[in-house]
């Protein structure tokens, strides 16, 4: 995606996931020269999310501001009538918390397995599950034509292995679910809090399933101890 207001090696990327503060499906773009932006679409006209997104303007207001309660609720009233946006369950549920509203949070970005995200991610192991039973996480049948579907996901035993990225400038931390063979994950003495560092490589069953395999994992040497 070209961006012609930043450096002519300026890298981008975007990959689908999840708005942090309401829950709909949006694209995360990102490059090299620090831009981080959500889209409603991932193209033309490219939509900014942040536009339509009436969670994240009470929780910006609520956290940057010194509003009270009752002045955001009237401008996101106001805002919404005017943008032809819906005070949807969401919505209400983030007025009528107000009060509790605290800055300095961290936005949690879910990355969705997608080609255009696929390369080498360091973080914190938040999780780890051992041997995932495929069958039951996909709701497939134990038998011959569900074992010709999932592969090698049935031919070697898998662990399912959360990574969470440091918060950046923005403060907000990437997050990947990752299956990586089990005998990887034992090699590496893989376990909880600890820093890793895996290649993430895109997988698709044909079903329509997308997933992370994690390849080449490795505990960093900073790692707390065992």
């Amino acid at each position: 995606m070209p961006v012609p207001t930043h450096a002519w090696d300026c890298e981008t990327s975007i990959w689908e996931t999840t708005c942090p503060d309401c829950g709909d499906i949006v694209y995360f773009f990102s490059c090299s020269c620090g831009s981080k932006v959500y889209f409603n679409l991932p193209g033309p006209p490219w939509p900014e999310h942040a536009a339509s997104c009436l969670p994240y303007k009470i929780r910006v207001l609520a956290s940057t501001t010194n509003l009270t309660g009752a002045q955001i609720r009237q401008m996101v009233l106001k805002y919404a009538q005017a943008n032809n946006l819906p005070l949807n369950q969401r919505v209400q549920q983030v007025l009528s918390s107000l009060p509790s509203f605290r800055s300095g949070g961290i936005s949690l970005i879910a990355v969705a397995p997608s080609r255009s995200a696929q390369g080498l991610v360091t973080g914190t192991v938040t999780t780890i599950n051992p041997s995932v039973n495929f069958f039951n996480r996909l709701k497939l049948p134990d038998n011959k034509m569900s074992r010709g579907l999932l592969g090698k996901l049935v031919q070697d035993a898998y662990d399912e292995v959360v990574l969470r990225t440091s918060p950046d400038g923005f403060r907000q931390s990437l997050e990947y679910v990752v299956f990586v063979p089990s005998h990887e994950v034992k090699a590496a003495r893989i376990i909880q809090r600890c820093r890793a560092s895996v290649k993430l490589v895109f997988h698709q069953l044909i079903g329509g399933q997308k997933m992370w395999l994690g390849q080449s994992l490795q505990r960093l040497h900073n790692s707390r101890r065992s």
